[in-house]
């Protein structure tokens, strides 16, 4: 399997997974809630980056900055709603961290792209 495909597997792995047990660890929840707003983030630049190829443009900037500030929104709220089940969330630099990850697949599947690969009957090759 493709590093390309083992990422896209997780992402879906990761959304269809719910975490409502109410005895589930508040610190674990906190985490999972972390990696949910990872994949919002990269679907939203993988957005930004779609519309780029199918405009044959530049990745819009204010596209990209949106799904950073949004991410950003969420890592807030994740790391609130912690506090408020009377739980700990890590609140430093994993944060950051967990964005340049995010960063670096989106930027990686989109080097993929222009680096030769062809589509072929719809499929990439």
């Amino acid at each position: 399997m493709s590093r390309l495909a083992a990422a896209l597997a997780l992402l879906v792995a990761v959304g269809a997974f719910t975490t409502t047990d109410a005895a589930v660890d508040p610190a674990l929840k906190c985490q999972f809630d972390k990696l949910k707003a990872v994949k919002k983030k990269v679907l939203k630049e993988l957005g930004c980056y779609k519309r780029a190829l199918l405009t044959s443009s530049p990745v819009d900037v204010t596209c990209i900055t949106g799904a950073e500030a949004l991410f950003d929104r969420l890592i807030v709220k994740v790391e609130a709603k912690a506090v408020l089940r009377g739980g700990t969330c890590v609140a430093g630099g994993e944060a950051q961290t967990l964005c340049d990850d995010a960063d670096r697949t989106v930027t990686a599947c989109f080097a993929a792209l222009h680096s030769g690969i062809r589509c072929r009957e719809g499929v990439l090759q």
